[in-house]
């Protein structure tokens, strides 16, 4: 399983996700060293008012699909010994409703 907390900040200038569970926890950031600097309504590049990574570039949306990258990296090649958790019930549970979800929200439309 897998528990995290998306964040999107004014402007969509920042889009973030932490994600963990008992056994790793990962952060994902997305956005701009300077204030202002970013991508304009109209989709231009440069400093200014109200600019940021782009209309609606939430941090569900570009930063929640590296993070379930991560942790799949992780799984699959057994990065982490995760056995002592994996066949658990509520985990499992946890898990297909994550799983649920990723399918539903956070793919790019």
């Amino acid at each position: 399983y897998v528990i995290g907390k998306t964040g999107t900040s004014d402007n969509f200038a920042d889009a973030s996700v932490i994600a963990g569970n008992k056994k790793m926890t990962v952060g994902v950031r997305f956005g701009y060293d300077n204030e202002g600097e970013g991508y304009d309504k109209d989709g231009n590049f440069g400093f200014g008012p109200e600019r940021g990574l782009g209309e609606e570039e939430t941090g569900g949306r570009v930063a929640l699909p590296v993070v379930e990258y991560v942790f799949r990296q992780v799984y699959e090649n057994g990065y982490i010994d995760f056995s002592d958790i994996a066949n658990d019930p509520e985990v499992i549970e946890i898990e297909q409703a994550w799983d649920k979800y990723l399918e539903n929200y956070a793919k790019p439309q």
